[in-house]
């Protein structure tokens, strides 16, 4: 397991990728030295009610993607308290601590004590 300190260094928040889904997508970079920059990615969201009906058959529900949406408010209101930040977009340039297993993100954390 390897640990970074880094920062957020972009932030969107919205319809992210393919635009089937909604949500924010964090981009965490640092420095390595004598290697670079290196960085990676997290997403927290769920399917976009604009663009994703919720068929008969499928293997969730529009409750479902309801409390997801809610944890997906409750996870930004969390970030942004930790942060000390009034506005998502404010997360940028925010210190962080990155773990990385096996080349994959395994957490992360806003460093509140340096805040």
């Amino acid at each position: 397991m390897e640990k970074y300190l880094g920062k957020i260094a972009n932030v969107e928040f919205g319809k992210i990728g393919t635009h089937s889904s909604f949500g924010v997508m964090l981009t965490f970079a640092w420095h390595i030295p004598d290697v670079g920059g290196s960085g990676t990615q997290h997403f927290e969201g769920w399917f976009d009610p604009a663009t994703v009906e919720c068929v008969e058959g499928a293997v969730w529900t529009e409750a479902d993607r309801s409390k997801a949406h809610d944890e997906l408010i409750r996870y930004l209101s969390g970030l942004l308290n930790d942060a000390k930040v009034r506005d998502v977009y404010a997360l940028k340039g925010v210190p962080v601590e990155v773990r990385m297993d096996n080349h994959k993100l395994a957490s992360w954390r806003i460093l509140t004590e340096v805040l």
